[in-house]
């Protein structure tokens, strides 16, 4: 008993020694790290960077999460490259240290170093500077020097320059225009002597509102949003222009105004206007300004093709927003006969009509996908009489239902319109008459006419059983 007594408190004091060790280790490994450190200033308490090629010198200044330049102009600066130097900056540490250098920088390229760089607090306080000499023989590791300790060399990995070796371009904010997609609730066009409109609704979620009334499709106007709110200024052309003339942003040929805001408060909403110049000196890029903003740059000219002339491209052509793989049952009438019927539970489809049966899920699927994917071939405008087009009296119709509703796609009998054989339907939200091409619809008929039930395997016998065990 006495014996084990002695073992226990053996092993306490093992464990004991242990832990003290392993957080003395642990202090004595944190210490050299930090007496490995270039700069007193950490990532989170600098608040001013200046960086200094001898021939250009860019300064910026942090204001709450976001960096203004400071020199050689005045403007938004680029966040995530500021935020990079500014960590690599105060994470950076020496590797090793060249102490007592009295005779000549030249060996180490600090004499004339190829830049340096200067961190402070926000208002300024305790700035530290850095010089960036040769890169040592291996390629891998830069020379450097604190203006501060000038007796001895530091060797930095090369990342430390790289990370503020950085040109004005790649240091200024190149956003074209600042939004959150969902916050614009309206959009004017003015692509030269064409004007139009798109609002933002709740079902459809984009509507054509001048000059014509139209449902829109909602994958062709984010994406024209999208592509100016994630395209980059290519180049910065003129920052105080004295003839706009010469970029054709007199009068420009597009003009995109986004009205950004919540829905209900429009007269709470502010307006981003962009302008569309002319080509720039680069065939792939046009000049661009923001209004109310004095300088001009260069943007892909590849933004214009989703700006285009013609509203009617916006114009959302299938006939019906409902996803096909929503669809939890389909039913055709034609000639006020039920053709087809069929219905979806989980994931397994039951013909109902024309014969009954458990059928093939992606038989069934393509016939639903083929009634949703229907695009319209044609709008008729101005229709102030339905009678004459048939919509009276639909002949074929096809309803979706989903856990929201139903959906009915009702099409009159065949007409002429332009010598092409259509059938006439009306789409709602707003409300649009659409002419379908006979062959689409009938092409979708007889794909559900054609799905037969799955042939379901027999029930074996007493005596098949029997022989198979």
């Amino acid at each position: 008993m006495k014996k084990n007594l002695i073992l226990l408190i053996i092993l306490i004091l093992i464990g004991v020694y242990y832990f003290w060790d392993t957080e003395r280790i642990e202090k004595k490994e944190k210490a050299e790290e930090e007496a490995k450190r270039v700069f007193v200033h950490t990532n989170e308490n600098i608040g001013q960077i200046t960086i200094d090629k001898g021939t250009e010198t860019i300064s910026a200044r942090k204001e709450g999460e976001n960096w203004l330049l400071t020199s050689p102009l005045q403007t938004a600066g680029d966040k995530t490259s500021w935020d990079s130097i500014a960590r690599t900056l105060g994470d950076a540490k020496s590797q090793r240290t060249i102490k007592d250098v009295t005779a000549s920088l030249t060996p180490y390229g600090l004499d004339q170093p190829a830049m340096k760089v200067t961190i402070a607090d926000v208002d300024g306080a305790t700035p530290e500077t850095i010089l960036f000499g040769k890169k040592t023989p291996t390629g891998s590791e830069t020379y450097a020097m604190l203006s501060s300790a000038t007796d001895q060399v530091v060797v930095v990995y090369n990342y430390v320059q790289t990370s503020a070796d950085k040109s004005l371009l790649d240091l200024r904010d190149r956003t074209i225009v600042s939004m959150e997609p969902n916050d614009v609730q309206r959009i004017d066009v003015q692509v030269g002597p064409t004007q139009y409109q798109l609002s933002r609704g709740t079902d459809p979620e984009w509507t054509l509102t001048a000059p014509f009334q139209a449902r829109a499709d909602k994958t062709k106007v984010d994406g024209a949003i999208n592509k100016i709110r994630n395209g980059r200024v290519m180049k910065f052309i003129d920052e105080n222009p004295t003839d706009l003339a010469q970029y054709g942003l007199v009068e420009p040929a597009t003009r995109v105004v986004f009205w950004v805001g919540q829905p209900g408060t429009e007269s709470q909403w502010s307006s981003k206007a962009l302008l569309l110049g002319v080509s720039s000196e680069t065939a792939d890029q046009v000049y661009a300004k923001r209004e109310g903003q004095n300088n001009v740059f260069s943007v892909e000219s590849s933004i214009l093709t989703d700006l285009p002339e013609d509203p009617k491209t916006f114009r959302l052509n299938k006939i019906t927003d409902v996803k096909s793989w929503d669809v939890n049952h389909l039913a055709i009438v034609q000639a006020g006969e039920t053709i087809f019927e069929a219905s979806k539970e989980e994931i397994d489809w039951t013909l109902i009509k024309p014969m009954e049966g458990k059928a093939e899920y992606s038989d069934i699927s393509d016939v639903v996908r083929a009634i949703t994917d229907l695009e319209a071939y044609d709008f008729v405008a101005g229709v102030t009489d339905e009678t004459p087009l048939g919509l009276d009296q639909p002949e074929l119709v096809f309803t979706l239902t989903t856990e929201d509703g139903t959906n009915s796609i009702a099409l009159s009998a065949p007409r002429q319109k332009d010598f092409v054989e259509v059938r006439y339907g009306v789409r709602e939200k707003p409300r649009e008459v659409y002419a379908l091409l006979i062959d689409d619809a009938s092409e979708a008929v007889q794909k559900a006419l054609d799905v037969k039930p799955k042939e379901e395997e027999p029930t074996p016998s007493a005596e098949e059983e029997k022989s198979e065990s």
